[in-house]
């Protein structure tokens, strides 16, 4: 469900109805499987983590590297860390007290996401594989763009040049190439960030199409406000519907983000 961005809120309810009447009879794996899917959806907000909470013991002595590191970033991107921070603890400190082998790189990079959404709540995390750690924010996951290169050329004609792309929010070398902002103006502090199909869910009512941003977005945005950023969004439908209007439409946008 969440890994093809599907937005089904009523089998959601169905789904963590059943689990919170029984989750302790479940499986560690499947319990991080469903945390993991509530945040990437964007269910932030869902009773569900009071549950994930009170098994945090559980998870953290029968979890594998993907159970722990799925279970942590879905609270971390939820931005519960601090509301959850003990059974957060919990499970960070046997992750961090596991061999590094049995991680994969994608789950160093989602334990390096997690403390640094834990970090902009206020919970310093501690580390022992702090190499690894840093190593996974080293990881380029994708790079510029077409869709990033139309919208600076759009910028840039209409003289609202003076950006960069790629910025981190972070001071010095922390976060690395994580969450880098995709155009800022990083004087005034405002954040562009470009929303392409994936960053989106699609859910189906009554015939008609519907989308809204998925999880991570949305607590992205989250955390770059918490560095005292300024975050508009432009997805690639306002882009094309920018286009087609023309450059009134075009000033009108870009003076509004600026008088924010």
């Amino acid at each position: 469900m969440s890994r093809f961005k599907y937005d089904c809120p009523y089998l959601i309810e169905t789904i963590c109805s059943r689990a919170m009447r029984g989750m302790e009879d479940w499986k560690a794996q499947n319990i991080s499987n469903l945390a993991h899917a509530l945040a990437e959806l964007g269910y932030f907000d869902h009773s569900l983590f009071v549950e994930v909470a009170k098994q945090a013991e559980r998870i953290s002595m029968e979890g594998n590297g993907q159970d722990l590191s799925n279970t942590l970033w879905a609270f971390a991107f939820a931005g519960v860390v601090a509301d959850y921070e003990v059974a957060v603890r919990m499970i960070w400190d046997i992750a961090m007290n596991k061999l590094a082998g049995e991680f994969l790189e994608v789950h160093w990079r989602m334990l390096a996401l997690t403390r640094l959404f834990a970090k902009s709540e206020g919970v310093d995390l501690g580390s022992e594989h702090s190499r690894f750690l840093k190593m996974a924010t080293s990881c380029v996951v994708e790079g510029s763009s077409d869709f990033e290169n139309a919208v600076a050329k759009d910028l840039v004609r209409h003289g609202y040049d003076g950006f960069e792309r790629e910025v981190s929010p972070f001071e010095g070398v922390e976060g690395g190439e994580l969450l880098k902002i995709d155009i800022a103006w990083r004087k005034d502090k405002v954040a562009l960030e470009l929303d392409g199909p994936t960053h989106f869910l699609t859910a189906l009512r009554g015939g008609s199409s519907e989308i809204r941003l998925d999880g991570p977005s949305k607590a992205k945005t989250r955390l770059l406000e918490s560095h005292g950023w300024s975050v508009h969004r432009l997805s690639y439908l306002d882009h094309i519907a920018l286009d087609s209007k023309g450059e009134v439409a075009w000033r009108h946008y870009l003076r509004d983000i600026f008088e924010a």
